[in-house]
């Protein structure tokens, strides 16, 4: 797979969980970038007391990007008309736009990010699919990527599953990776 675009939701769950380190070894192969648009997110986060996020902001593996061309700019608009006004949705709107424009693929939790994604053709991947890469990558066992899902929801991510078992026992039978 191409280079992939990054989304605050999957930063914020494994870095709020306390495994940031565990997406970068995950993702380690790819070429990732962050818009300026979720950098700017990421940066409000530190500053309203989420300080697990500066790590994101530094990490050399994340590339810093920004939409530069009219091209990239017209799907920013659109897909901000399609997502909503709201000041959240700036970064998911960012993220696509800079991945459909590139050839990328977006990294997200965000359920109308993800659909809009699967109705324009963007390849999508969500924090499930990173956990069970790393299990697959022997980066992490079945077991601890359940410990760490149940860590990001206690810390707020809204996934699909919420407890360990459920997670070990999707992958068991259903695992995909990257």
């Amino acid at each position: 797979m191409g280079t992939l675009a990054l989304d605050t939701c999957v930063i914020s769950a494994f870095s709020s969980a306390g495994h940031f380190g565990v997406l970068g070894r995950i993702l380690a192969r790819h070429r990732c970038v962050v818009v300026e648009e979720v950098r700017a997110e990421l940066r409000a986060g530190a500053a309203s007391g989420l300080s697990c996020l500066n790590e994101a902001l530094e990490a050399p593996w994340l590339e810093p990007v920004r939409l530069r061309s009219i091209a990239e700019l017209r799907r920013f608009a659109f897909f901000i008309e399609r997502l909503g006004t709201g000041g959240r949705d700036i970064g998911e709107a960012a993220t696509m736009a800079w991945a459909q424009s590139n050839g990328g693929a977006v990294v997200t939790d965000d359920q109308v990010a993800f659909t809009l994604c699967q109705k324009e053709g963007i390849v999508c991947i969500r924090t499930l699919r990173l956990l069970a890469t790393g299990v697959s990558e022997n980066i992490v066992s079945v077991h601890q990527a359940g410990s760490i899902l149940e860590e990001m929801v206690a810390q707020g991510a809204r996934l699909r599953f919420k407890t360990a078992t459920e997670f070990v026992d999707w992958y068991l039978v259903s695992g995909r990776v990257l």
